[in-house]
């Protein structure tokens, strides 16, 4: 595997537990305040998850 195709499934990766992440304490907010935060939560998560990918994976190589 070359080495973007590397990072890429680290961000995949990342982006993939981002959105787990972001849906479970969308959901939490969502019951707790009543506010509709599922949507933001995932979409932040997927974006976090992305960038926390690439981190991990510069920091490893």
């Amino acid at each position: 595997m070359d080495k973007n195709g590397e990072e890429r499934t680290y961000a995949d990766k990342g982006a993939l537990y981002g959105v787990a992440a972001g849906s479970i304490i969308g959901a939490v907010i969502t019951r707790l305040t009543g506010t509709v935060f599922l949507p933001i939560g995932i979409s932040l998560g997927l974006i976090l998850g992305r960038v926390i990918g690439f981190k991990i994976k510069k920091d490893a190589g």
